[in-house]
């Protein structure tokens, strides 16, 4: 499989949808339901899911994500920067 930066795009994308609902659902103030704290848990714990998944597409893709950013080069990647 390659993954590239439209890949990285949708991950990124798609834990910043979680992040925001968890935010929604701490700042919505106090709920004493466990149905609610339940729900903020879940969220979580698919946010840190669906990160840990990101970090470990990008470093396993690293040299093919790089090659798809401007001035990049497979010589910068080895060094884990541009050239």
């Amino acid at each position: 499989m390659r993954y590239d930066l439209n890949d990285l795009q949708s991950d990124l994308n798609h834990a910043y949808q979680l992040a925001d609902a968890t935010v929604e659902q701490l700042q919505a103030g106090p709920d004493d339901s466990q149905r609610n704290y339940e729900r903020i848990c879940a969220l979580s714990w698919v946010l840190r899911d669906l990160l840990e998944k990101a970090c470990k597409d990008i470093e396993q893709h690293f040299r093919v994500i790089g090659t798809t950013c401007k001035n990049w080069s497979a010589e910068g990647a080895e060094k884990g920067g541009e050239a």
